[in-house]
Formats: structure tokens, sequence, C-alpha cells
């Protein structure tokens, strides 16, 4: 069983969107996946689909954590109406919850989650 790092409103949303997949196009996933491909590449300067390694500091990686949960998390739609849930929202939070519970997930897997999120709260004021 996977377990998100995410709220419970996350959590109900993420079952949602399982129970609407048949009825989310993949249109809708690809064309947000393809925004925030190139949303991440001008904030990051960076090919999102490149694989390579770099040698960096725990800073760097911490700082690098840090700022791609911002990322995900300033793109991430909030959900106030439930009746006006469709496809596209539900790609798009979807998109944006899987990518920050992997970063959260990496970064605990380092053992460094905590620092991370005291980043997150320095970048954040």
């Amino acid at each position: 069983m996977i377990v998100l790092n995410i709220n419970l409103f996350e959590n109900v949303m993420i079952i949602i969107y399982f129970k609407m997949s048949k009825e989310i196009k993949k249109e809708y996933y690809d064309c947000w996946n393809e925004i925030f491909m190139n949303e991440y590449r001008d904030e990051f300067k960076v090919d999102p689909l490149d694989t390579t390694l770099y040698p960096v500091t725990l800073k760097e990686q911490i700082d690098r954590y840090a700022k791609n949960i911002l990322f995900w998390e300033k793109r991430k739609p909030i959900i106030e109406d439930m009746s006006k849930l469709d496809g596209k929202t539900m790609a798009k939070m979807f998109i944006c919850s899987n990518a920050i519970s992997a970063m959260k997930e990496r970064s605990k897997e380092k053992g460094i989650l905590d620092i991370v999120n005291w980043r997150i709260g320095e970048l954040s004021k």
C-alpha cells in the first residue's frame, strides 16, 4: 500500500480522481503536463525530463526540494466547491499532488524532510 504524504482533503480528492479516471480525458492530463513542463523549464532553467545526476551539496539539495514543493503547491488547485469539480481540475490536482508527494517522500528517504519543511517556511516568508 502506498501512503501519500498529503492531507485528508487531498486523499479524498485522489480517491475521487480514481473513481472519475474513466471520465477524465488523457488530453487533460497531457495538456497540464505540457504546461507544467514549460513552466518548470522557465522557472528552474533545466529540462524537467533530464535524468542526469549532478553532484550537489546537502544545502543545495534541501533548497531544490523546497523550491520544487513550492512550485507544485503554487499550481495545485484549491477546490472549494465539489460540485464544480471537473476532469481538467482533477488532472491538474493529480499531477501537482503526485509531484509534491514524490518530493516529500524523497526528502523523507534521505532523512531531510524536517529541514526541507523548514526551508519551505523560510522561502514562503
